[in-house]
């Protein structure tokens, strides 16, 4: 558990993150709240996923960055199961590069994301004569998408999808898509998969635990 933390990297090349800079490895059961803040690829939990697997993490941390950023993840090229953020996600927009930012990721890639969910806004500022792609979960996909949720103040789960497959992202909006519901969906596509994390819904929003 990262509690309250102040993490602020000016570094060009990047990598920042509550709990890691840059992963190959595997980041579960841990949870991140405060402030994190950084140029190219910053997320809540870890900067850039290079490979292996995040799993039942969480942040509630404000994410704050300058090409790919998101809740959780700037950008990702493993896998993710069970992860949620609620802080706000920035886009600070000071370059003419491609950029994207996500609730969840901002640039996700690589292999699958199960089950994860974001409630934090995001928002970009200022400008730039790239691409810039910005989504409720993701800015761009690449890869498969099962089972995510989103409400924040995008309308849109990913701004761009280059994936075969449309990503499952659905919209919570309280009333056809509850937070109850979502958290059903989650945890039969988490069953099924095998995975020992679950969803519990006992306040406004789902919590993690594993079994």
């Amino acid at each position: 558990v990262m509690e309250g933390i102040q993490i602020t990297s000016n570094h060009m090349f990047g990598n920042t993150g509550g709990v890691a800079g840059f992963s190959w490895g595997t980041i579960e059961n841990c949870s991140v709240s405060g402030s994190v803040s950084g140029t190219n690829c910053v997320g809540g939990v870890v900067g850039s996923q290079k490979a292996g697997s995040i799993i039942g993490c969480s942040s509630s941390a404000i994410v704050k960055g300058t090409r790919y950023v998101g809740g959780v993840a700037g950008e990702k090229w493993g896998t993710m199961t069970a992860c949620y953020a609620t802080g706000n996600v920035t886009l600070e927009i000071n370059s003419p590069q491609d950029l994207s930012g996500g609730g969840v990721v901002g640039l996700n890639g690589g292999s699958t994301v199960l089950a994860c969910y974001a409630t934090g806004n995001v928002n970009s500022k200022g400008s730039n004569t790239g691409n810039v792609h910005i989504g409720g979960l993701f800015g761009d996909n690449y890869t498969v998408v099962t089972a995510c949720y989103w409400k924040n103040n995008q309308e849109q789960g990913f701004d761009r999808n280059q994936h075969s497959t449309a990503p499952e992202a659905t919209k919570v909006d309280d009333s056809v898509v509850t937070w109850q519901k979502a958290v059903d969906v989650m945890n039969t596509a988490l069953q099924n998969a095998g995975s020992k994390w679950r969803y519990e819904l006992n306040g406004a929003l789902p919590t993690l635990r594993k079994q």
